[in-house]
Order: C-alpha cells, then sequence, then structure tokens
C-alpha cells in the first residue's frame, strides 16, 4: 500500500525520533513559523513524511549553509504560497 506523504502520521516523539532531533526543536520550529504541523481534536500534533523532509531542509540550511532561523523565514516569506500549499 503507498502512503500518501501528504497524510499526517507521526506524532512528535516519534517524528522526532527519525529526525534525530529533541520535541523541543521541533516545537521551536513550530513555534519560529518554519513548519505547521497538523493538529488532532486533543491539539495532538502529527507529521507527514513532506514535514519531516522539510525538516531535513531546515536542519541542512541552518547546520551545513549557516542561515539562521530568521533568515530561513526571510526567504520563505519571498515564495508565493501557491508554491507551498498550493493556495489560491
Amino acid at each position: 500500500m503507498n502512503q500518501d506523504t501528504n497524510t499526517a502520521i507521526y506524532t512528535i516523539s516519534v517524528a522526532a525520533d527519525i529526525l534525530g532531533i529533541s520535541i523541543h526543536t521541533l516545537r521551536m520550529y513550530e513555534r519560529e513559523g518554519l513548519i505547521l504541523s497538523y493538529r488532532k481534536k486533543s491539539n495532538q500534533r502529527l507529521y507527514s513524511q513532506k514535514d519531516l523532509e522539510r525538516i531535513v531542509c531546515i536542519q541542512k540550511t541552518i547546520n551545513e549553509d549557516k542561515i539562521n532561523i530568521e533568515g530561513i523565514r526571510r526567504v520563505l516569506a519571498l515564495l508565493p504560497c501557491w508554491a507551498i500549499i498550493k493556495c489560491s
């Protein structure tokens, strides 16, 4: 069975474990506006495979390219929303 890469299936602890980062880091990325997690009615965060790929890209940008969170936010602000989430 092929899983849709946009389907939010990973809890925050599972996502952190897969990525090798802390839960605190995931919460910080969300608080800083770099990622948007899906929230269940119980307020539990869930992440998709695409979310995990985005987080890996964010980590690479911070660690290898030496761009800080504010720099990433500014670059993302230059992109039209339809290029990211297919909005109108």
